[in-house]
């Protein structure tokens, strides 16, 4: 039977609706920023409480109510990011692609992470470099052999240099989303990244802090065995929306400032089918 190339998604793609968008200030207009595109779909749980003043008045069966506020939209996002289903992405995909870029970086910022990811002494290489060197002799002699027979246990193979292109691509995201409870060490007044979360027309561009996350192997899926990457890595954040202060606006002029605003239902209440209120501009 010949080989059918079928049309797959569009999940992982840097310029498609789903990604998180990492964006760090340092004080300086250089556009800092890191993008994990969702390679499955994740799952998005949204909670929001409002908050009211109670009062009791006497002789009255019931109380009345005074609204003072709400508090930040929740949003608990998950996901999973899979080893061997980055593996089958189409050859030349990082280079061509540049997933862990954020968009808008400029030309020479891309042209130093194709460099980046094309480096081949650090990361996964020394795992392998790692594996081969801890080998007993007579494993060492039987491995020689399995090199011969395929190319995924040659180091130096393009096969086995892709492989390790996604392993390190992967421990890039799991750095970046480490990140999202960090500031800048070097100057402390500059918290953590602002985490824009990307998902369709639910959730359009939508500010957020990370208050916690929780990064989970999935044992039953295995480990990769030179480097111990879990196949299947569970990642867990807790996300704040963080809005600004202002009045909202969406239009085709509008800063991200406005954007970025929030609205309030009388945007919705007289409006056509389709309005968000979210920011929905890429960053």
């Amino acid at each position: 039977m010949s080989k059918v190339n079928r049309v797959g998604p569009i999940l992982g793609d840097p310029n498609w609706v789903g990604k998180l968008v990492l964006t760090y200030y340092d004080g300086s207009n250089k556009k800092l920023g890191k993008t994990i595109p969702f390679f499955e779909n994740p799952r998005i749980r949204e909670s929001q409480d409002a908050s009211y003043s109670r009062f009791s008045p006497i002789g009255r069966a019931g109380e009345l109510f005074a609204y003072t506020g709400a508090k930040s939209r929740q949003i608990n996002l998950s996901f999973n990011i899979t080893l061997p289903h980055l593996y089958s992405l189409t050859p030349g995909y990082l280079n061509i692609n540049y997933p862990n870029v954020s968009k808008g970086e400029d030309m020479e910022a891309m042209l130093n992470f194709k460099k980046a990811i094309s480096t081949d002494q650090d990361g996964a290489h020394k795992y392998d470099v790692l594996y081969d060197d801890l080998l007993p002799a007579e494993e060492r002699a039987l491995y020689q052999f399995q090199r011969i027979q395929s190319p995924m246990q040659n180091l130096n193979s393009r096969a086995r240099k892709e492989q390790r292109k996604i392993i390190n691509l992967i421990t890039d995201y799991i750095v970046a989303i480490r990140s999202t409870v960090l500031n800048n060490s070097e100057k402390p007044r500059y918290g953590p990244p602002l985490v824009r979360l990307f998902f369709g027309q639910m959730y359009e561009n939508i500010p957020c802090i990370c208050t916690n996350y929780s990064i989970e192997a999935e044992v039953g899926a295995g480990y990769d065995k030179r480097t111990l990457l879990p196949r299947i890595i569970k990642i867990n954040m807790s996300l704040l929306e963080a809005r600004t202060m202002g009045k909202w606006s969406s239009g085709g002029t509008a800063t991200q400032v406005e954007r970025d605003a929030l609205a309030g239902w009388e945007y919705i209440i007289n409006s056509n089918t389709g309005l968000t209120t979210d920011p929905w501009k890429a960053h």
